[in-house]
């Protein structure tokens, strides 16, 4: 497997490539719950989502699931959400549900999964 990402700028006073680092951790947790298995994500690819109808296309998906989370939480703008309801609304109408910020999962006409974390303070670091 490769892991496509969105091009982003690296500060300067970071050694390690956005590559580099993301499969470092992914390997590292892969081990950490599984020893036996050989973790398949082989490499990661940096590209730019303008030139990528399919990173694009993830990107509004993404923004979307997020818009809801954050109007779940409010945390959005009445900017926002005179910028973005309508792309949102269209996404909820297309999957039947009344928001995208909760776990669930539609296979048909296509398959997608939204699933809610919960994150928790641990006592220690996961590095």
């Amino acid at each position: 497997m490769i892991l496509n990402l969105d091009e982003i700028n690296k500060p300067k006073n970071v050694s390690l490539s956005l590559e580099e680092t993301i499969l470092e951790r992914i390997k590292k947790k892969f081990l950490k719950h599984d020893k036996e298995k050989i973790c398949n994500v082989v490499n990661a690819l940096r590209i730019e989502s303008h030139s990528n109808l399919l990173m694009q296309l993830t990107d509004i998906i993404l923004g979307a699931v997020m818009y809801d989370f954050k109007d779940k939480f409010g945390l959005l703008s009445q900017k926002l959400k005179n910028k973005k309801e309508e792309v949102v609304r269209e996404l909820r109408d297309a999957f039947g549900v009344e928001s995208l910020a909760f776990s669930f999962t539609k296979n048909k006409p296509v398959y997608f999964n939204v699933w809610e974390v919960e994150f928790k303070k641990s006592g220690g670091s996961d590095k």
